[in-house]
């Protein structure tokens, strides 16, 4: 497999652009780095560019990385959208990170993962919509690190193990968060919430 992503993510230099994932359902090897105002879409949603739709959706592909994280939103705040692929295996690193999370869209995606599945911070307490299909992680600090976000994070079911730290870890922001899934971990808390004064967690797995 190639690393299609970096060659794509280090081409791009718009705000604008706009990354379409096509492999008819398989696997591409990583990593992707978006920055700031891009959009990362797969072929499990339309392309639509100006309203018009360039390509119709079709199997959704899943993006992978040997060595590190997958999806890495590199904008300093990212404002990014991100739909219509899965992401699988990110060897020692994670499916989705950002230091700088601004208006993040994510969509039509679910993350199964051998490193941690999410580790974002936000900038200025953004106003973030995720809802993923599913979210299972076996690995990295934290399987779920979410730090001063505000608006709905709804990861679905799955499975939460092998952290080397909190299993689901929350700090600041007022997000309304549910997860479904089950979280087992020995290497330090199931779950860490800290610094929330509003918002709403639901966990309905067992811990």
């Amino acid at each position: 497999m190639c690393r299609i992503g970096s060659a794509m993510s280090t081409a791009a230099d718009k705000s604008t652009d706009v990354f379409y994932i096509f492999s008819n359902g398989a696997s591409l090897n990583g990593p992707f780095s978006v920055d700031a105002g891009q959009q990362l879409l797969g072929q499990g949603v339309n392309l639509v560019v100006n309203a018009i739709t360039l390509f119709t959706s079709g199997a959704a592909p899943t993006t992978t990385n040997t060595a590190g994280n997958c999806v890495a939103l590199a904008g300093a705040p990212g404002n990014n959208t991100l739909s219509g692929f899965n992401i699988g295996n990110c060897t020692g690193g994670t499916g989705i990170t950002g230091a700088n999370v601004g208006t993040l869209n994510v969509s039509t995606m679910s993350i199964n993962t051998n490193g941690g599945a999410l580790d974002l911070t936000g900038v200025g307490t953004p106003t973030v919509s995720v809802v993923l299909g599913g979210t299972t992680s076996t690995g990295g600090a934290r399987n779920v690190n979410l730090v001063g976000l505000n608006g709905t994070i709804t990861l679905a079911n799955g499975a939460l193990s092998g952290a080397t730290s909190n299993g689901f870890d929350v700090n600041g922001g007022n997000a309304t968060i549910t997860y479904l899934g089950t979280i087992s971990n020995s290497g330090a808390k199931q779950v860490n919430i800290a610094n929330r004064t509003s918002g709403s967690l639901t966990f309905d797995g067992a811990v």
